[in-house]
């Protein structure tokens, strides 16, 4: 705090949770888990044996958070673009992961989109495919000042997810 920080300790927020029988432990992890995904950026580590600290680096990691281990480390906050920005491609990502678990495999995260090959449609073209469609639903937006079946959030992120997958595609000479 003293270097200009804002800080969320979850410990406080669920000290003496188990005297409440009202409130589940998971309530308060998916509270945290939730501040990590669209709220955080960086971890502190303190010194200790914890499993949930533990798997709040874990999850920083995977989300690409900076995790910090001593105090020294940690820089002064400075201007990196819009501050809403990290959170919505943080958010983006995380959806990415939720997806791919439904339309992927182990083996290929991005199954739905290379299975396009089966239909002799390269997968570049389905995400054209894919991304037209959500643009189409933009234009609708933009015409209409409204959508009926899935908000103008979603449909822009799915927007930016499929440029990103059509960047992977390229990179990976698909």
């Amino acid at each position: 705090m003293r270097k200009g920080h804002l800080v969320f300790c979850p410990h406080t927020m669920t000290a003496h949770w188990e005297a409440d029988p009202l409130i589940l432990r998971q309530q308060y992890l998916d509270l945290d888990e939730d501040f990590l995904i669209n709220w955080a950026e960086a971890v502190f580590r303190i010194d200790g044996e914890s499993e949930g600290a533990d798997n709040e680096v874990a999850l920083a990691q995977s989300l690409g958070l900076p995790v910090f281990y001593l105090m020294g480390n940690i820089p002064s906050p400075k201007s990196q673009g819009h501050p809403l920005f990290n959170r919505v491609v943080r958010r983006l990502a995380a959806l990415h992961r939720r997806k791919a678990a439904d339309y992927g495999s182990s083996f290929d995260t991005l199954g739905n989109i290379n299975a396009c090959g089966r239909m002799g449609i390269s997968p570049l073209v389905g995400v054209a495919i894919r991304l037209q469609d959500k643009m189409a639903r933009l234009e609708s937006f933009v015409r209409r000042g409204e959508l009926y079946n899935e908000s103008i959030e979603d449909t822009m992120g799915d927007i930016a997810v499929y440029a990103i997958i059509g960047q992977i595609l390229l990179r990976d000479g698909l």
